[in-house]
């Protein structure tokens, strides 16, 4: 075997080698092919397609791979003619494309669907006909040895060959272009790895016998991973004993770790195969009892997503999980009522069923997560006041509390990830006034459409590529527009601060005109500032004035206002007053966090002295709400530009 790996490293050995692979595989091939000149294409800006269709094209070519490769040895397995192999092969790859290429936007059904092929391929060659364990996992070793080299002789390649190129441009002072490396890698990792890794799947599929297994992997195998299985088996045992006696639900996040724990344990049994007769007691014991130690673990399993479902909905996430509850379920059914028909080929092709049934149809993860989370979103509504009983939607009609806004905010956020807020149109054009203009693409919200719905609806929906550029603000102005305040998701408590953005005023590269002033500087004013620190402005000396100036401070005042005094020296000679706190009223009045560019006059305000004209254009501020009932809020800090000039007496 050592000797077979080390020849590879011959060149003219591995050229044939990787040949006869491609005459093997050819689809596969063409596609590790096809991939690269996708990723060296992107690298170089070449655009011979849009982002979103390499992306697709990418993802195809990856998933197509494992698919082709998968039908090619279910062929070989099965002992089917290669004309028939190469038409079954490019028939669900057209059905591939499809799945990819259809969808307006990817999601969680493409993921579902790789997890099937990955899955598949494991055991494609035996997938319907007899064969000896021993044989199946003699193929998955072999095949994961082929990756494991692949993987080490691509950096070897690709990080040689950067460095040979390296020190000829260092050492005669050759000028390489960057991307020349980039190709390199892309070249080793998207068509070298891939043809090495064909390469190396075994041809001899029926090799029975006992497998020979490295001495480390054994006592890996021996004396880590199976105790330290039974281990947390116990513990997950006491656990369960534990809340058993006190008659109270499994923390929110034990869902995860029991599933993590049941995956890592079937590929724990998976792993010990050939030592299920010859290691070590406690190995022997758990290759027998594992399946039957399953039943306890799954109830908390079920106790634990049944809650996260139950308070939050189901999501891909949650979906997955009861994916892999009645996979590990069904595997402990079998294994216990019928250990004579259960074959270590049963394990993946029950997970991958399972992937392939999630990836597609009403019942896929995607479909049934939408339909929950949009239940759940109708409640929520109809507790909040916003939804009636008749389907009438109208602007929430009192407060609401802070974790009723902060789960309407959460399943909003999840349904603008998966571009899918259209849906929402009947629930918010009769109360939108202010959203994001869609059809500008700008990101500046609060465009009063004053009841437009048919550019409402243009904004709640997508492209036909399912790209949705406009959308990012959109769940904070649709809880605008249904009168609640936007919660994050990762808000523990009821937020005290509230932060309002003037885009306008934001000095974006834009022109702005500032006739009848001396002089423009960055305005900053907060309350943890007091009125010290001169800002210098070049000791200007008004005409007909006999004090040199020194410079300017712009502080906040008790009054929420802001003010800047003239200074010569330590005096003040003049002092305008910016009336701040009246126009910060208005503007929390419109209960937006992004006030419209057709209302950025209202965060101007202006002051005068004797001598001193002043003008404040606020870009942001940070308004603290009052803690309790007669109480005043109070403005903790405000940016924008600060605008200003002197004139003699």
């Amino acid at each position: 075997m050592t000797a077979s790996i080390l020849q590879r490293f011959n060149v003219v050995y591995m050229a044939q080698f990787m040949a006869d692979a491609v005459r093997r595989f050819p689809l596969p091939a063409v596609l590790s092919a096809a991939l690269s000149v996708i990723v060296v294409a992107q690298m170089h800006n070449l655009k011979i397609m849009s982002d979103d269709t390499a992306l697709r094209t990418a993802l195809f070519c990856i998933v197509g791979f494992v698919t082709a490769l998968g039908a090619a040895l279910y062929g070989e397995g099965h002992g089917t003619a290669r004309v028939r192999i190469f038409a079954v092969s490019v028939f669900v790859l057209s059905l591939l494309f499809a799945a990819i290429f259809v969808p307006a936007h990817l999601g969680a059904g493409q993921v579902f669907l790789a997890a099937a092929t990955g899955l598949f391929l494991l055991v494609s060659p035996f997938a319907r006909r007899a064969a000896g364990g021993d044989a199946v996992w003699g193929f998955v070793y072999n095949s994961a040895l082929a990756v494991i080299f692949g993987g080490i002789s691509t950096l070897i390649l690709a990080g040689g060959l950067s460095a040979i190129l390296a020190s000829i441009g260092y050492l005669f002072e050759i000028k390489i272009n960057h991307k020349v490396y980039g190709d390199i890698w892309a070249l080793g990792w998207c068509l070298f790895f891939p043809l090495y890794v064909l390469a190396g799947v075994p041809r001899q599929l029926d090799a029975e016998g006992s497998c020979d297994i490295p001495a480390p992997v054994s006592f890996i195998a021996n004396y880590l991973l199976v105790p330290m299985m039974l281990a947390y088996t116990g513990i997950l045992y006491a656990y369960g004993l534990k809340i058993a006696a006190q008659w109270e639900l499994p923390r929110g996040n034990l869902a995860y770790m029991v599933t993590g724990f049941g995956a890592i344990g079937v590929l724990t049994h998976l792993a010990i195969f050939p030592l299920r007769t010859r290691g070590t007691m406690l190995l022997r014991f758990f290759d027998r009892a594992f399946y039957s130690l399953l039943p306890v673990p799954l109830l908390l399993l079920a106790v634990g997503i049944w809650t996260r479902i139950n308070d939050y909905g189901l999501t891909e996430q949650r979906y997955a999980i009861l994916l892999c509850l009645g996979w590990l379920a069904a595997l402990a059914a079998f294994k216990i009522t019928r250990a004579d028909k259960f074959h270590i080929k049963h394990v993946p092709l029950a997970l991958a069923a399972l992937c392939l049934a999630a990836s597609f149809g009403p019942w896929s993860a995607a479909d049934v997560s939408l339909q929950s989370q949009y239940a759940r979103l109708e409640q929520h509504l109809q507790s909040a006041g916003v939804l009636g009983a008749d389907g009438k939607v109208q602007k929430a009609p009192g407060s609401v509390s802070f974790e009723e806004r902060r789960a309407i905010s959460s399943i909003l956020e999840y349904l603008r990830g998966r571009s899918a807020l259209a849906r929402l149109e009947p629930w918010v054009t009769p109360v939108a006034e202010t959203l994001t203009d869609a059809e500008s693409g700008k990101y500046h919200t609060g465009m009063e459409i004053k009841g437009d719905k048919k550019t409402t609806a243009a904004m709640l929906r997508c492209d036909t590529r399912g790209r949705c550029p406009h959308q990012y603000r959109l769940p904070q102005e649709i809880m605008t527009a249904w009168g609640m305040e936007y919660v994050s998701r990762w808000s523990t408590r009821e937020d005290t601060v509230i932060y309002v953005n003037i885009a306008r005023h934001n000095i974006g590269g834009q022109a702005l005109r500032v006739a009848g002033y001396d002089y423009m500087m960055q305005g900053w004013v907060s309350e943890n500032r007091d009125k010290g620190g001169t800002r210098p402005i070049g000791r200007a000396l008004p005409k007909g004035h006999k004090a040199f100036i020194d410079g300017y401070r712009f502080y906040l005042t008790d009054e929420n206002d802001a003010a800047i005094d003239i200074m010569s020296g330590d005096s003040v000679i003049d002092t305008a007053t910016l009336p701040m706190n009246a126009a910060v009223e208005r503007m929390l009045a419109l209960e937006t966090r992004n006030l419209p560019d057709d209302k950025a006059d209202m965060a101007v305000v202006e002051g005068a002295g004797k001598m001193l004209r002043a003008e404040f254009r606020l870009s942001s501020f940070n308004y603290k709400k009052p803690e309790k009932e007669g109480d005043k809020g109070r403005v903790q800090s405000a940016n924008g530009i600060l605008l200003f000039s002197l004139k003699g007496e």
